[in-house]
């Protein structure tokens, strides 16, 4: 644009007006001839005055006309410098970024190569875990404070966790937001330090991996208090309450964070897609084979690799979109690689680690930046089998008939670049729409129960006009005088099917590709669990049970058992975060159980998050399983007395608190096992009451309006005319919509003489049992109508 401007300014420099075009033009009508001769009558003094005041003009604006492009001249220079300023500034900042990251990471280089060498004593001290924005300021001379902010580097962190004897966690809503806080807990988990948690505010409860680690892996206090007695803490620590930051404030900073936000989107354009991080060992052959025989189908364009200088690999990440990390046996002592993820981290690159088969993460800053983060494997001497498909590789835990190692990282690649050629994530952004979110799901039903549109509004307007820090302070006062009430559920006598007098038979079936739907995703594309979400049934299992877990989904499926199981894991987010938003969003849990699960720590952290939640879980002992020998941690959870079904001949029954089944018994009762499973999920599922407790792991101000909106919600059920529905005796407003509140069958029920009775659509034996399908209340009579020419029954209404 400067030179365009420079090639105008130019032209305009060049003309000059010539003195005859001044001169006054003689009318169009007279003759050339009488012109001059008139010219030639007028006295010469005359003429020579004329020239004068003509040339005086002519000066003037000549001088007008200089002073103009002068001033033009002056304003492109300064607009032309404002432009090199900003652009040197720019380039200056980031050049000081990558300088300042670099000596960052050089002084620690000593530490970095050392590994896990440093390591060589036992365990000792106790370190805080906080986030540097929660509503106190924490303070101890005796012990070390980390947020997530602090040690800002990889190794630095890492260091300070490995030498802790035990951790303390404060848990608050920002806690729960940060992405650095989240895997500093997944590596405590990984590195098998005791944890003992706590929340900051009363009217908090976290969810997510958060509440999972804290809660299941770790010890869960209900104060501060509670904990700083218990441990002995309390005169090590100093916790100052600080000033909360007004929503107008707040506004300012989200507004100024997007100012930055917006710069970095312009340079969306000019990066690369991929920039692959190796070791000068086997990295360089995967990351070559990678390029050209499995991501080459991904029309990935403008690929770099390290080139093993920092300064020239800083800028290479800082301009790509997605950073390939290659783990080989040298990546642990490599200070180039941990230069790389540093950069990942400050720069907000997508992630696709690859871990070559066999090498070992360590417990340093490796495992620190993959701390529940899906990974691929690889291995180089066979690398024809990143093609055959999973269930062909007896060596894969994975057992997908239809997807290869290969097809899998192409996907997780594409996916991972989505979200890079998208705006840059904020995840506060994010976390305000989840809220929103929530809000809309709690007005829902409050607006089923009777209230009206006008009057739910006007809750949420009222409540908006409170401070930050006059929401914080209601909300803990309203917490403080209430106890979180947890619901009960039927008991495994309750679950069991009627004795049949047929012997029902068992139908199998066999799903293709094209019949496949792979279960709902929990969490968005950012890796943040969806509110809202409601499963009859989530499998869990270890990851050598797959081939069966498979197909129980399938079955079940078939049987319109909504379900959630962890197939593949995924790319986006932290892998504890998505098994956690599952088991809040199951109304109940079906356990694989086996040797293997019992050693598995994800297993355990899965199944204690949920006993800890209270869930219904049904237990299926897998074949070779003996229960005699079960691990204590799974006896506590089970209780006394366990009653595992069926009964053998000539045993007592006794009743039990959790449904526990035989896997290797194809019947229990006259009815297939399979069917046992999916009545139960159906008849849990059909328990689960509404939202009748506020949203505890968000702001105060939700807390506050979810709130006011149940406590309006019950006041309006009582006096709008609610009726009990004929179905399944819960009350409802017939004036407000009720879509999937309820269900119902879609097909015939038939047999019950000569076979055994069943509903075709879901092969529930009991003809009174729930529904398989959402549907809305009814307060109609419902009457078992008999169909004469099939000889079949059904509901009328279903």
């Amino acid at each position: 644009m400067g030179d365009c401007f420079r090639g105008c300014f130019g032209c305009f420099y060049s003309k000059r007006i010539a003195p005859e075009e001044h001169l006054q033009v003689p009318d169009s009508k007279n003759a050339p001839g009488q012109q001059r001769q008139l010219e030639d009558q007028k006295p010469v003094e005359h003429r020579a005055e004329q020239e004068k005041k003509q040339q005086a003009k002519l000066e003037v604006q000549e001088q007008e006309q200089e002073q103009e492009q002068e001033q033009e001249q002056e304003e492109f220079s300064d607009h032309q410098h404002q432009e090199d300023c900003t652009e040197a500034k720019a380039k200056s900042r980031a050049m000081q970024d990558i300088q300042e990251l670099k000596e960052e990471i050089l002084s620690q280089k000593t530490s970095i190569q050392r590994g896990e060498s440093q390591l060589n004593g036992e365990r000792k001290g106790t370190i805080l875990l906080c986030h540097s924005g929660c509503r106190v300021r924490v303070q101890s001379s005796r012990y070390q404070i980390v947020t997530e902010k602090s040690p800002n580097t990889l190794s630095g962190r890492s260091e300070v966790f490995r030498h802790a004897a035990r951790c303390i966690v404060l848990v608050d809503y920002n806690a729960m937001k940060s992405v650095d806080f989240e895997a500093s807990l997944s590596f405590l988990k990984l590195l098998k330090i005791p944890v003992f948690a706590t929340k900051l505010d009363p009217y908090f409860s976290p969810t997510g991996s958060v509440a999972a680690i804290c809660k299941a892996y770790g010890t869960w206090f209900n104060s501060w208090d509670e904990l700083a007695k218990e441990l002995d803490v309390a005169s090590s620590f100093t916790l100052e309450a600080t000033d909360i930051v007004d929503q107008e404030n707040s506004v300012e900073e989200v507004k100024s964070a997007d100012s930055t936000d917006s710069e970095r989107n312009e340079e969306l354009e000019q990066r690369h897609d991929l920039f692959f991080s190796t070791c000068e060992d086997e990295g360089t052959f995967i990351a070559k084979h990678l390029e050209q025989e499995v991501l080459a189908k991904g029309s990935f364009a403008h690929v770099q690799k390290s080139t093993g200088h920092m300064d020239r690999d800083m800028d290479l990440i800082k301009r790509s979109k997605l950073i390939v990390f290659i783990v080989t046996g040298g990546t642990t002592s490599s200070s180039v690689q941990l230069i790389h993820l540093e950069a990942v981290r400050s720069y907000k690159r997508q992630l696709l680690p690859i871990k070559r088969e066999g090498v070992a993460l360590g417990d340093g800053w490796l495992s620190l930046a993959l701390a529940g983060k899906l990974y691929y494997e690889i291995d180089p001497s066979n690398l024809g089998k990143l093609g055959v498909p999973f269930k062909e590789n007896a060596d894969s835990p994975i057992r997908i008939a239809d997807s290869t190692p290969a097809i899998e990282m192409l996907r997780a690649a594409q996916s991972l670049m989505l979200l890079a050629n998208r705006k840059v994530i904020d995840y506060d952004h994010l976390f305000q729409q989840r809220n929103e979110q929530i809000i809309s799901i709690y007005k829902q039903e409050a607006l089923s129960a009777g209230l009206k549109d006008v009057e739910a509004d006007k809750i949420c307007e009222d409540l908006d006009r409170l401070s930050a820090s006059n929401a914080m302070e209601d909300a803990n006062t309203a917490a403080s005088g209430e106890v979180e009430q947890s619901s009960s559920f039927l008991n495994a006598e309750e679950l069991l099917p009627t004795q049949q007098a047929l012997q029902m038979s068992d139908i199998h079936y066999t799903l293709t590709r094209t019949e496949h739907v792979p279960p709902q995703d929990v969490c968005d594309e950012f890796g943040i669990p969806i509110p809202g979400l409601m499963f009859d049934l989530m499998i869990s299992y270890e990851w050598g049970s797959q081939e069966r877990a498979i197909d129980y989904y399938f079955q079940l499926r078939m049987q319109n058992v909504k379900i959630w199981f962890d197939v593949m894991g995924s790319m986006q987010g932290n892998m504890n975060s998505a098994m956690a938003a599952a088991v809040e969003s199951a109304a109940c849990l079906l356990v694989l159980l086996s040797d293997r699960y019992e050693k598995s720590i994800n297993c355990r952290l899965e199944l204690e998050y949920a006993v800890s939640l209270n869930k219904p879980i049904v237990f299926l002992l897998l074949p070779g399983y003996d229960v005699r020998s079960m691990a204590t941690w799974i006896s506590k959870i089970i209780g006394e007395p366990m009653q595992v079904q069926p009964v053998p001949e000539g045993s007592t029954e006794v009743s039990s608190k959790y449904l526990v089944l035989q896997g290797s018994a194809s019947s229990l009762r006259g009815v297939p096992l399979q069917n046992v499973i999916a009545t139960a999920a159906r008849r849990l599922a059909q328990q689960r009451s509404s939202r009748t407790s506020p949203c505890r792991d968000a702001t105060p101000l939700v807390f506050l309006k979810t709130r006011a909106l149940i406590s309006a919600a019950k006041t309006a059920s009582e006096t709008s005319g609610m009726v009990a529905c004929s179905r399944c005796q819960v009350q409802f407003n017939p004036l407000v919509s009720s879509e999937g509140k309820c269900r119902k069958h879609t097909s015939y029920f038939m047999g019950g003489t000569i076979i055994a009775g069943r509903w075709v659509c879901c092969n529930d034996n009991d003809k009174d049992g729930p529904g398989c399908s959402p549907c809305s209340h009814t307060a109609d009579t419902r009457t078992w109508t008999l169909n004469r020419d099939y000889g079949t029954y059904t509901w009328e209404p279903a």
